[in-house]
């Protein structure tokens, strides 16, 4: 799964009303945030539940890190 997200919650979940849900599905979740004020954090608490990673779309090159992304993991 690949998550694009400023990481801030929109509704009434937090990240530790779903942690275990995503560990139950052993489905890495790879988080892409965006914007100047994104929640990295909390987006790579996400991430690191399952082991996949989390890039940051406004530093650097975006695409050499999505290229980096998934060739390290295949």
């Amino acid at each position: 799964v690949i998550l694009l997200s400023d990481g801030y919650a929109n509704g009434d979940y937090s990240i530790n009303d779903v942690q275990y849900a995503i560990q139950d599905s052993e489905i890495p979740i790879y988080t892409i945030s965006y914007g100047a004020d994104a929640d990295t954090d909390e987006l790579g608490k996400v991430a690191n539940i399952n082991e996949a990673a989390s890039i940051n779309a406004d530093e650097g090159d975006i695409v050499y890190k999505l290229k980096s992304l998934f060739n390290s993991q295949l």
